[in-house]
């Protein structure tokens, strides 16, 4: 019977979810990784390319 009960315990733990805290240094490079995104975005959209990339490498031009 003391086993039963050690097993429903150990369900228990097996289904709560993990629990994450988003820190003041990982929001900061977030933000600043958006803003960088959102940038190319636009200089994209402002050359009339309408090419988008990921922000590191130039569009190739055909």
């Amino acid at each position: 019977m003391m086993q039963n009960e050690g097993e429903n315990f150990e369900d228990e733990d097996e289904e709560e979810e993990p629990i994450f805290v988003l820190t003041d240094e990982w929001r900061d490079f977030f933000a600043k990784s958006e803003a960088k995104r959102r940038q190319a975005k636009k200089h994209a959209k402002k050359k009339g390319k309408g090419k988008i990339t990921n922000g590191n490498t130039p569009a190739l031009e055909d």
